[in-house]
């Protein structure tokens, strides 16, 4: 039987990842890993819980695993592999220009019209995220987390170190201008285009990045909030999860379901010829 497109891509995105064919030692091998993570991330395209997921595509005849065995298998998952799929999605070793940039989901998902009532504002429990795609073929290369708010630059130097693609120009706003992270750009081969605050002047590695400045470049920062703002309506602006390792989980297959293109019904309704 001939496979859609969209499962090749989930198995070759496995197979680069060196993903075994199952996660668990024990118990029976009834479904391999490639049909939980599919559902993994037809989850975070529906907005849904594991119930319900497991439930819709049951009524609509596919032979799926049920809604305990999706949440073992995300457990089973670690944060390091979901990384390693995450840069599996892209290709190429070496990209020219990226952007980084901050951004928050929420922890909770309360009533706006009843927040306004109480007069309480808005929730505050938010998760921060720091991120870098490639502006030329719109794919996220990284994120990382925190639960507690913390300089961005700083979660940026620790992103770009764990970084398997090559970055020549790193685009961010100012408030990454800081010398430490001018120096960190520096170490790691990376010429940084950031706008000087107004009213800073010094800094050495500050002085020495400035010259690189391109104002042409720059505005493909613009790239990153686009792809900030496709991922928050397409997969919701709140997390699911409570626990801090489960929600970093769940922001990584939201990053590897927009790099695949899992976001319209149209693309996951073909699946009925290979569950059957």
């Amino acid at each position: 039987m001939k496979e859609v497109k969209l499962v090749i891509k989930v198995k070759r995105l496995l197979k680069r990842g060196k993903i075994p064919k199952w996660l668990h030692h024990f118990g029976p091998k009834k479904y391999e890993f490639w049909t939980h993570f599919f559902c993994l991330l037809l989850k975070q395209a529906c907005k849904m819980s594991y119930r319900r997921v497991s439930k819709l595509l049951a009524e609509l005849g596919f032979k799926v695993p049920t809604y305990s065995a999706l949440c073992k298998s995300l457990k089973r998952l670690t944060v390091k592999q979901l990384e390693l799929l995450l840069q599996a999605t892209n290709q190429f070793k070496k990209t020219l220009v990226a952007a980084v940039d901050g951004f928050y989901f929420s922890q909770v998902n309360p009533s706006f019209a009843y927040l306004d009532r109480i007069k309480r504002g808005f929730p505050r429990k938010n998760t921060q995220c720091v991120g870098i795609i490639d502006t030329k073929r719109k794919k996220w290369l990284g994120v990382t987390t925190r639960r507690k708010p913390r300089g961005e630059y700083r979660l940026a130097e620790k992103l770009l170190t764990k970084l398997l693609t090559l970055i020549e120009i790193l685009v961010a706003d100012k408030g990454f201008d800081v010398n430490q992270f001018y120096k960190s750009l520096k170490k790691l081969g990376i010429k940084g285009i950031i706008p000087v605050k107004k009213g800073t002047h010094k800094g050495f590695f500050r002085n020495f990045m400035r010259k690189f400045f391109r104002t042409r470049t720059y505005h493909r920062r613009s790239i990153i909030e686009s792809a900030i703002s496709r991922l928050k309506r397409l997969y919701g602006n709140f997390l699911y999860s409570k626990n801090t390792l489960q929600q970093r989980k769940e922001i990584l297959l939201r990053l590897i379901a927009d790099n695949l293109n899992i976001g319209s019904p149209t693309s996951w309704f073909k699946f009925i010829e290979i569950f059957n």
